[in-house]
């Protein structure tokens, strides 16, 4: 089965890429913008990032860059996030991820890392995964365009419906002896992988090694909601698999651990899944690209079977259910705080904790919940009473104060609705409540306090912003204007002033794209504008208002600060950083010097009197002085404060 998004990365890179950035001075989380302490045993200190609801998080490393020690919480509803690397000796590590995602590729980034070139990714933790039942999301993506080699090693990914990594691009041919991939490879080191489907590793080129690695389900493998076969609720869960290449590529799997069966990924009592499939490998002939490239399995404990003529599992190989030795490698983070600040343990960990099989009346998320706090409903003997409520954070299931939750209580997104009638439900949540209601008596706890649930319900502020009219006037002929843009919440198309929009012009999530030529296109959008590209001449106009979408364009590096202030007797230090790309500038004057430095995304420097100046893409997310400095953004004076 293929994935269902296809093999051609053009169109979906040109979205993601334009998502990257936020709009200058939003109010997105403070992002960390690069060099922090190296991993190790001992402690590094981290930046929490919390991503708020509807909201995208990026960042972009380039070569010679650092990304690293960073906790990031994706716990709100449908928080997303995507962290792009490409270049040369680029580094990413000591990154958690903390919650499940809750927007697939329909609605947001198809994969949170995309990467290529030459670079190391390290101790990374991505093992909460992906919400039951809400499209597809991958972990990792490395493209066609893949020509160096990338180290991964000490990564924890589990709970992944569209492959945890997707890395075969670069090993793809378009017929026996040429290929349209540039061939680079990976090493993949050390590295924990549970539950996710598609494959564990998707894999063609040549020279890639995957190394002391374990893999193994406990039938929690998200389904693959629609493929591009037409299927819904599909699991065909691989270790590894190719479908691209030739069998003159080899990759060569060395002291590994596999326990992939059917009976630990087919048979859960949630999905009534149409297909399903359980593999430690696979690599057969692909209809449009013939023989795939050659697994060699080597020195490895495998429970499962494999398929296709380029599978060759040597002697050395085990095989038998007591064979493969399941458990977290020591060294690998089994939290998203450990993987922030670099202290995974030295020795193997039991998966206890990670593979118990889903209850089957869990029908949200079904991994234990990663922190939180605890709220039980009790009722009273011999009366029913009906409640509901909704967090701005993940919600699930708890069996926490003896609790005898049930298949009628029921969770949707980051509601909840059920009843008691002398028992007790529970629930592990993060956020705050923006609704609840009772429909009769019961006693209403939050981590063993009682509390009233009218006193701790506050105002949902992440679905009262306006709709608004936004509209693209082309200009009579100017010839064909094209556009694309993105918003924070939702748009949809609209026939408000005289709009002609037809079914050229599409929208997919937050974004849409199109055409004018002379005529106008309209949408009702939700939430700020993130990201306008407009290649031509046209009007645009929210609410009647004219704006430059230029002030919007992610693509260009179009914004320019200036700093003042200080004196050679008392010199000010100031720091910040931005979402996008940063150089340093002469505008207005700037006299910056080498004490004035750029490290990915951030700038640090001096002033003694003069002006620094910069020029950057994207949004300023973090900034701080010293002292007292005069700021001018785009040629407006700012507060320094409100950056």
């Amino acid at each position: 089965m293929e994935r269902r998004s296809g093999e051609t990365f053009g169109d979906n890179d040109k979205l993601i890429n334009r998502r990257d950035y936020l709009k200058v001075l939003g109010t997105s989380a403070v992002a960390a913008g690069a060099v922090g302490a190296a991993s190790g045993t001992a402690a590094a200190e981290y930046t929490t990032v919390t991503v708020g609801a509807g909201e995208m998080k990026s960042y972009r490393v380039g070569s010679g860059e650092t990304l690293e020690n960073l906790l990031i919480d994706v716990t709100a509803e449908d928080a997303d996030l995507h962290i792009k690397a490409e270049g040369d000796d680029w580094v990413i590590r000591n990154i958690g991820i903390r919650g499940q995602f809750s927007n697939g590729e329909e609605s947001g980034v198809g994969y949170v890392f995309r990467f290529d070139g030459n670079g190391l990714i390290e101790n990374v933790y991505m093992g909460d995964g992906f919400e039951w039942g809400i499209s597809s999301k991958g972990a990792m993506l490395s493209g066609p365009e893949h020509a160096g080699h990338v180290t991964l090693r000490n990564m924890y990914i589990a709970g992944w419906s569209d492959n945890a990594i997707y890395a075969a691009g670069s090993g793809r041919t378009t017929g026996p002896g040429t290929t349209d991939g540039q061939g680079g490879n990976y090493t993949f080191e050390n590295c924990y992988f549970r539950d996710n489907n598609i494959s564990h590793l998707r894999l063609a080129a040549d020279g890639t090694v995957v190394r002391d690695c374990v893999f193994h389900n406990t039938n929690n493998v998200r389904p693959e909601m629609n493929t591009s076969a037409g299927d819904s609720d599909v699991v065909n869960s691989r270790g590894i698999y190719t479908g691209y290449g030739d069998p003159s590529q080899v990759i060569t799997v060395d002291n590994c651990d596999f326990n992939i069966i059917g009976e630990n990924t087919c048979n859960s009592d949630n999905w009534d899944y149409s297909v399903c499939g359980a593999s430690v490998a696979q690599s057969t002939t692909h209809s449009t690209y013939g023989d795939c490239s050659t697994v060699r399995f080597e020195n490895s404990r495998i429970n499962g079977n494999t398929y296709g003529d380029f599978v060759e599992v040597a002697s050395s190989t085990e095989t038998g259910s007591d064979a493969p030795n399941i458990r977290v490698p020591a060294g690998v983070p089994t939290t998203p705080e450990e993987a922030a600040n670099g202290t995974a343990s030295s020795t193997d960990s039991t998966t206890d904790s990670t593979t118990s099989t889903t209850d089957s009346t869990t029908d949200s998320t079904t991994d234990e919940a990663t922190g939180g706090s605890v709220l039980s409903i009790t009722g009273v003997d011999g009366q029913v009473t009906n409640y509901e409520f909704t967090v701005t954070g993940s919600l699930q299931k708890s069996e926490d104060n003896n609790a005898t939750i049930d298949s009628g209580d029921v969770i949707s997104g980051s509601s909840a609705t059920g009843a008691v009638a002398g028992g007790t439900d529970s629930y592990i949540f993060n956020g705050d409540f923006t609704a609840f209601t009772l429909d009769g008596d019961a006693t209403v706890t939050v981590d063993g306090d009682e509390v009233v649930p009218a006193d701790i319900v506050v105002e949902d502020t992440t679905t009262t912003t306006e709709p608004r009219i936004l509209s693209i006037a082309g200009e009579r002929g100017a010839g064909v204007a094209k556009y694309e843009l993105t918003v924070a919440e939702d748009i949809t198309k609209s026939d408000a002033n005289d709009a002609t929009i037809d079914n050229g012009d599409d929208v997919s999530g937050a974004t849409a794209e199109g055409a004018v030529a002379g005529g106008t296109d309209s949408y009702e959008i939700v939430g700020e504008i993130v990201d306008f590209s407009l290649d031509g001449e046209a009007t645009v106009t929210v609410d009647g208002t004219e704006i430059n979408p230029d002030n919007f364009d992610s693509t260009s590096s179009n914004n320019v600060i200036s700093l003042s202030g200080g004196s050679p007797s008392n010199t000010v230090t100031y720091e910040f950083t931005v979402t996008g790309d940063i150089t340093k500038s002469e505008a207005n004057g700037g006299s910056i010097n080498p004490d004035d430095e750029i490290s990915g995304s951030t700038a640090t420097g001096t002033l003694g009197g003069g002006t620094d100046s910069y020029e950057f893409s994207g949004e300023i997310t973090d900034f701080s002085a010293s002292d007292t400095v005069s700021v001018v953004l785009n040629d407006s004076a700012i507060d320094a404060s409100s950056l």
